[in-house]
């Protein structure tokens, strides 16, 4: 037991140690901060326990600035939501584009994208990280640079979605009694699993509620996003706040892709239904397209057609009503199957893949002399693959003033 508490401790101070990237003051001979840098830290941490701790506003972008606050007061400036200013001529840019691609089999159209939407320093996602940034410089921790970043998102998904952005991934998990948008997933521990399964045993001959946690969880309870694990979005608002865009009359012809980043314990701890529910509350069933839609599609075609069947285009959803498609991270069958795709099912409308460095066959940076690169890049066009591309920092502001390192690509 005591190993595996270690390895979890390890493993939660190895994924905080991930997302260190500014530089204390350091005595060059001797290699440590130096003691201005020590009081200069010192004197920033005692400024932070006051409230006010970060800027949640990049450099160059326009919008009513408001705090975010905790439940314990601790607060970032960040973007009111949906008050992002966007210029004249990217917006009708982008909306060229869009009308553009909606003509295409979906499988072919084009559409941009962001990982972990939800995860938004406009929601409180690293709100405490110049905090624990400070902390790691004082610490002298890690040598270097020591920047904490935990947020993937700047600004809200309604902004998001004003940008231009059609794809949007919600991290779904079951934390603190509700279902939350929280980042987590992809540790699992054996030993401390049957642990918590034994205690679950317990509860149980008690006649007592089970404990709702995993390894899997470890990243949202406890929480590795500079957020209180119960301040951290309930789902539904973040849905709530999808169906709301959908519904200004300005976005009447938007169709919108929605992956669920989740994990089998939702079905385990029996919160696929109420995931469903949360979706439906919001959305009309009838403005979803569903797997037995698309099957219905295909067998349709199969009987009145001898031609290869085509995914239909985003235009061709929007005149049947149709402008949500929900993909799940996990596939949960037949409790979800009459209204979300899985990986399995979804290859039926157009296969899916969500890309990971290690895998991933283009170069993560832009060469525009790289032939290599432009050949895989026509592969990939004849492969009808709908794939989540590695993605890059979006940058605001003067372009001018973006330094080379800034416009490499970035990991997930």
């Amino acid at each position: 037991m005591a190993f595996a508490c270690l390895r979890t401790f390890l493993y939660i101070l190895l994924n905080f140690i991930t997302f260190c990237k500014s530089e204390p003051a350091r005595d060059e001979e001797a290699g440590r901060p130096s003691k201005d840098g020590f009081k200069r830290n010192l004197a920033a941490l005692s400024h932070q326990q006051e409230n006010i701790v970060g800027n949640g506003i990049p450099e160059g972008l326009k919008c009513v600035e408001v705090p975010w606050c905790d439940s314990s007061g601790v607060c970032s400036r960040v973007c009111q939501r949906g008050s992002v200013k966007l210029d004249p001529w990217f917006k009708w840019a982008m909306q060229y584009q869009l009308r553009m691609s909606d003509k295409l089999p979906m499988c072919l159209s084009q559409a941009l994208a962001t990982h972990n939407s939800g995860i938004s320093i406009a929601d409180g996602y690293g709100n405490r990280d110049r905090i624990y940034s400070n902390y790691l410089a004082w610490l002298d921790v890690l040598g270097g640079n020591h920047k904490v970043q935990t947020n993937n998102q700047w600004v809200s998904l309604t902004d998001q979605l004003n940008m231009g952005v059609r794809f949007i991934e919600l991290d779904v998990h079951f934390v603190a009694g509700e279902l939350r948008i929280a980042h987590c997933g992809g540790f699992h521990s054996k030993p401390l699993n049957r642990i918590v399964s034994m205690i679950n045993v317990v509860a149980r001959m008690l006649g007592r509620s089970e404990l709702a946690w995993d390894t899997e969880t470890v990243g949202c309870s406890p929480s590795l996003s500079s957020i209180p694990v119960s301040d951290q979005r309930l789902f539904r608002d973040s849905v709530s706040e999808v169906a709301d865009w959908l519904a200004m009359p300005e976005n009447s012809k938007e169709v919108l892709m929605i992956i669920l980043d989740n994990q089998r314990d939702l079905s385990a701890w029996g919160k696929v239904p109420g995931m469903l529910n949360q979706i439906l509350e919001s959305i009309p069933q009838t403005l979803i397209l569903t797997p037995p839609e698309v099957l219905s599609m295909r067998k349709c075609h199969s009987d009145t057609s001898n031609t290869v069947w085509e995914s239909p285009s985003i235009e061709a959803l929007r005149r049947l009503g149709k402008r949500v498609v929900l993909l799940s991270g996990s596939d949960f069958g037949s409790e979800m199957d009459s209204l979300i795709f899985s990986n399995l099912t979804f290859a039926s409308l157009c296969p899916y893949s969500e890309a990971w460095m290690r895998h991933w066959q283009l170069n993560p940076s832009w060469d525009q002399e790289d032939q290599n690169l432009q050949q895989s890049i026509t592969n990939l066009d004849e492969s009808f693959k709908v794939s989540e591309s590695a993605e890059s920092d979006m940058n605001h502001g003067d372009p001018s003033s973006v330094d080379d390192d800034d416009m490499s690509s970035s990991g997930p």
